[in-house]
């Protein structure tokens, strides 16, 4: 390579060749269940020596010459990712959970890093007859290298953790709230430990680094001090104008970067300073989460791709070449597991968790992903980590990141999760009703429809029930700022709609959660929670569109109890009047359910049941009657009819009656 013409094209379709191998591996790791960061780690592995160099010996390093400046876009890209990892790192969970998550949190770092400290002891020499990277003078001290092995080992994936939390909606639970906690401590503890080996190995001993160490507790002070105030000072400009300006941005890029240069100077790598300076971002600001949004894709999308393509044209998982070398890996990944599972899985236990709950904390802890990765690679620069040690813990970062989510399903099935999302288990009630919301135009309408469907029964529950789709953040951040917002905000917005039903005497519990399948959520709720009713809202436009339909199909299929649609109308909702009688249409004495509904509505109503239909003439003649009557009903009831079909939105006549009927309608499916 001669010219930076030729360099530059180099580094054009090396970008395309990585982005591409990412984002095709990351989404194919999401279709397994898995974090897409596994995916996008085994593409780089692809790319290296380990296979597309097996295979073709020589290519990788023809396609990825070391003239093209890809490891300093790795560096920078770890710098960002440190910046959001800082971001996600929430002082107040600690607070919030107080002694409990705390002594779990110790036990969680203090376990794990012995076990790994006390590998290290044998696993030196093993280690030093490995191959270090270029420009390594002297193979690593055996305090160094126990020092490090012990905080690779006590290290979890914040991002990644918090991610499987959100989807799975357990973030807000008791459980997710100690697992964040958690995993807070054991990350802020592993980088000082971090900080220690870095500061040991460039200076040679612990005597010689001590003047580094003072230089950084300095810098840590003036950063949550001064720099604190001065990015407050920024985002309180940002509020007085309500946008993020150019500068505002460049502002706290070049902050940032500063950061990251003062600890590369002192002697501390640079992921520190930028770890830090996300800390202390003003958190309430809208500024911080619009920032964010800025800065996560270029991040993600091109400059962690590149630090993966890196880290894997640096590992060959061939260099574990022996028994003895396959011994030693599968023993490092044991005492991975056994340190995490031991330190927080027993701790837990301690502290009045129950078996499955604290085996589902140690479990969640062992989750590595990204994070380890950085070590890992921060390990092998300094020349701490031979190759031969950093594959067998790049394999043991891969498989306790990928064991988490199936153990997790495997410990706490979806069923249970939503049993404690809905708050455990009930309290005996005379009626409960599963009210499902979800378009905020009809749910006063929709919340009184639960209040005359309890009838005279007390005492009675509302079960308010939000259900927000899981949105697929990227994987590096957890995605917790923005969903945890929408669901506090929809528990905030139903707050009117619980007093709504208080003042009608009925008791009314809201709750809210993320789901990847609403349908079945809303049936796992009204079964975990004793439901008798599940009620949803369809308004009479949404009758053709096929996403509501199948919705609300699917709740017909999986509920376990009967199944209300209310069909609105432009005026308000179920409303008592003076004549107006609740008018069950279709049913004959056999259809008992749909009459002991319409019999609730009447007396709740203080009215009487009028039933129409049922004649000898022909259906169409039956509707027209029906419909025609619904002009003086307060509320028509009727039955789905037959087996409903993807043609219709609930079989005939319900769906014609639906159409044109002139009064709110609820349509029953019995159970």
């Amino acid at each position: 390579m001669t010219g930076a013409t030729e360099v530059l094209l180099f580094l054009l379709i090396d970008l395309a060749i990585i982005i591409v191998a990412a984002r095709s591996f990351g989404a194919l790791a999401k279709t397994m269940g898995q974090p897409a960061v596994i995916g996008e780690i085994v593409a780089g592995i692809l790319l290296g020596p380990t296979v597309l160099g097996r295979v073709f010996p020589g290519l990788p390093a023809e396609i990825f010459p070391p003239e093209v400046p890809l490891r300093p876009l790795a560096d920078l890209g770890l710098v960002f990712f440190m910046f959001l990892v800082g971001l996600e790192l929430d002082p107040r969970l600690i607070r919030k959970e107080g002694r409990r998550a705390l002594s779990i949190s110790l036990s969680g770092v203090i376990v794990p890093f012995t076990l790994g400290a006390l590998m290290g002891v044998p696993l030196l020499a093993l280690n030093n007859g490995g191959v270090f990277a270029e420009g390594v003078r002297h193979p690593p001290t055996g305090l160094a290298f126990s020092l490090f092995m012990g905080a690779a080992m006590c290290i979890t994936a914040f991002p990644v953790l918090a991610r499987i939390l959100v989807e799975r909606g357990l973030y807000k639970a008791p459980l997710g709230t100690t697992a964040l906690c958690a995993a807070a401590v054991d990350d802020v503890t592993a980088w000082i430990i971090l900080a220690a080996v870095v500061g040991i190995t460039r200076t040679g001993s612990a005597a010689q680094a001590s003047g580094a160490f003072v230089l950084t507790a300095v810098f840590a002070v003036f950063m949550f001090t001064a720099g604190h105030r001065l990015l407050a000072l920024l985002a309180k400009r940002y509020e007085a104008t309500g946008r993020l300006t150019v500068d505002q941005v460049a502002a706290i890029i070049v902050g940032l970067l500063l950061s990251a240069y003062l600890t590369e100077s002192i002697g501390i790598h640079s992921i520190f300073g930028a770890f830090v300076f996300g800390t202390i971002m003003p958190r309430e600001s809208r500024m911080t989460r619009e920032l964010t949004d800025k800065i996560e894709d270029f991040t993600v999308v091109v400059l962690l791709p590149v630090f993966f393509a890196v880290a894997g044209l640096r590992t060959n998982l061939f260099s574990i070449d022996s028994p003895s070398l396959v011994f030693w890996m599968l023993l490092i990944i044991v005492a991975a597991i056994a340190g995490k599972l031991a330190g927080c899985g027993l701790a837990a236990k301690f502290n009045g968790y129950s078996t499955r709950d604290s085996l589902t904390l140690g479990t969640l802890m062992n989750t590595r992903g990204l994070t380890e990765l950085v070590i890992l690679t921060v390990g092998l620069g300094m020349g701490v980590l031979s190759d031969r040690t950093f594959a067998m813990m790049v394999i043991m970062a891969l498989v306790t990141t990928f064991m988490a989510a199936p153990i997790v399903n495997r410990l706490m099935p979806r069923r249970e999760m939503v049993r404690v999302l809905a708050g455990g288990d009930p309290e005996p009630m005379a009626c409960r009703i599963l009210v499902a919301l979800g378009n905020p135009d009809n749910a006063h309408a929709l919340v009184e429809a639960g209040i005359r469907l309890t009838g005279t029964e007390r005492p009675s529950e509302l079960l308010l029930a939000r259900m927000i789709p899981t949105a697929r953040a990227p994987e590096f951040r957890s995605g917790l700022r923005d969903e945890e917002s929408q669901v506090d905000r929809s528990v905030e917005a139903m707050s009117t709609l619980a007093h709504q039903a208080a003042q009608a005497g009925v008791t009314a519990r809201a709750i809210s959660f993320l789901s990847d399948d609403i349908a079945q959520d809303l049936a796992y709720v009204a079964a975990t929670q004793r439901c008798g009713t599940v009620l949803l809202g369809w308004h009479l436009a949404s009758l053709d569109r096929h996403a509501i339909r199948t919705l609300v199909h699917r709740v017909f299929a999986l509920a376990p109890c009967d199944v209300i649609v209310f069909v609105d109308r432009p005026e308000p909702g179920v409303q008592p009047g003076i004549g107006r009688q609740v008018m069950v249409a279709f049913a004959n004495d056999e259809d008992r359910t749909v009459l002991d509904i319409g019999e609730r509505l009447a007396d709740s109503l203080q009215t009487t049941v009028h039933r129409v239909g049922r004649s000898g003439s022909g259906l169409s003649d039956q509707v027209d009657v029906a419909v025609r009557e619904s002009a003086g009903a307060s509320v028509a009831v009727v039955a789905v009819g037959g087996m409903w079909t993807k043609e219709e939105a609930f079989g005939q006549p319900a769906t014609a009656f639906a159409a044109a009927a002139q009064c709110p309608l609820l349509i029953v499916r019995p159970l």
